[in-house]
C-alpha cells in the first residue's frame, strides 16, 4: 500500500472517529437489541485505537440503518 492511501485511510478513520464520538447511543436501545452491542459501539467510541476503520465504519453503518428503519420501534421499553 502506497503513503498516499495510508494518508487518506488515516484521515478517513480521524473523521469517523470525530462522527462516532459525537453519538448518543442511549436513543438508539442497543442493550435492547443485545447488551453486548451497547458494550462493543461504546468500547469503538472509547477506544479507537483498537480498532481499525472498518470496524468504525461498521458501528456508524448500523446507526445509519437504524435511524432509516423502524428498527427501534419494535423494541420492548
Amino acid at each position: 500500500m502506497d503513503e498516499s492511501l495510508k494518508a487518506q485511510r488515516r484521515e478517513l478513520k480521524r473523521n469517523a472517529v470525530d462522527r462516532i464520538q459525537r453519538i448518543d447511543f442511549s436513543p438508539y436501545r442497543l442493550e435492547r437489541v443485545d447488551p453486548r452491542l451497547l458494550e462493543y459501539c461504546i468500547g469503538v467510541r472509547n477506544n479507537p485505537e483498537l480498532h481499525n476503520l472498518y470496524e468504525i465504519l461498521a458501528v456508524l453503518r448500523y446507526l445509519l440503518v437504524a435511524d432509516n428503519s423502524d428498527l427501534n420501534q419494535h423494541l420492548p421499553r
